[in-house]
């Protein structure tokens, strides 16, 4: 069937312009930055003061209904009680206490006596009449590429003042040095272990002069001569063998004398039946 190709998603075309993209020396020249136009503010034609339609937020005393513009008029009548006041919180007054005065007096025809109105929460200084807006510094058009550039190319290298160096006044100065000892110990080792090889090649090829091989007439007499003393020690052995109660020291004695002449024997046998003897001479 036919193969769609899915849609580029944003990560996946910014890591391929950056891939795509080369060094170049016109990246160095500044861009000019165009600012954006701010768009006019969105004022809506119809008045804040206009409850809106089915509206619940009415005054909290009167007889008149709590809900307002019913129609969805844009101009409505006024009502005989205003939608907003000009100061108010929900629910009761916060630490509203009656004044007994009012009371008394609400029945009198004679004004108050006038006082003078002070805030009680604290007043904000006044602003100042002649605040300015700070000046922003204007950008200047120097090339700072161009200017480092030369500085480097101008400015000459500054010779450091070479101190000479006191050997004498070091600390290691007349010891020897760590290292040297390191190298010392390591050729004391290999001479030890040199020594100890020549010593083992000379024993061995000692013990090679002093021993020969033994002829197969020679192995098959040895032979022959074991096997004939392993009978007669067997035969001895069958002997007592049968004696279960050994009632003397002497019948135990050689019956265990027998048993270890015999494994002896047995031993020889196996080592001279191997393909190969070596016998020394001494």
């Amino acid at each position: 069937g036919r193969q769609t190709q899915r849609p580029e998603t944003p990560a996946q075309a910014a890591v391929d312009r950056i891939s795509m993209h080369e060094e170049s020396i016109y990246d160095l020249i500044p861009k000019e930055v165009t600012q954006k136009e701010k768009p006019p503010r969105y004022k809506s034609k119809f008045s804040p003061k206009i409850p809106p339609s089915y509206s619940t937020f009415g005054q909290a005393v009167g007889g008149q209904s709590k809900t307002h513009n019913v129609g969805g008029h844009f101009k409505p009548p006024a009502p005989s009680h205003k939608v907003v006041q000009p100061g108010a919180t929900f629910g009761t007054a916060a630490k509203h206490v009656s004044d007994f005065q009012k009371y008394k007096t609400r029945k009198s025809t004679e004004l108050p006596v006038p006082k003078k109105f002070t805030y009680t929460d604290r007043r904000k200084e006044k602003l100042n009449a002649k605040l300015e807006k700070e000046k922003i510094p204007k950008r200047g058009k120097k090339n700072f590429i161009k200017k480092n550039a030369i500085d480097a190319i101008l400015t000459s290298t500054k010779k450091q003042a070479t101190k000479e160096v006191r050997y004498v006044e070091k600390p290691e100065y007349g010891k020897v040095p760590g290292y040297l000892l390191e190298v010392k110990n390591d050729i004391e080792k290999e001479k030890q272990f040199i020594e100890q090889m020549l010593e083992k090649s000379k024993a061995a090829s000692e013990t090679e002069q002093k021993s020969r091989v033994m002829d197969e007439a020679e192995k098959e007499e040895l032979l022959d001569a074991l096997k004939l003393k392993w009978q007669d020690v067997n035969e001895k052995y069958q002997k007592i063998s049968h004696i279960v109660n050994h009632d003397t020291i002497g019948k135990k004695v050689r019956k265990e004398q027998y048993e270890a002449e015999m494994d002896e024997l047995e031993a020889a046998i196996r080592k001279l039946s191997k393909g190969t003897v070596l016998i020394s001479d001494d």
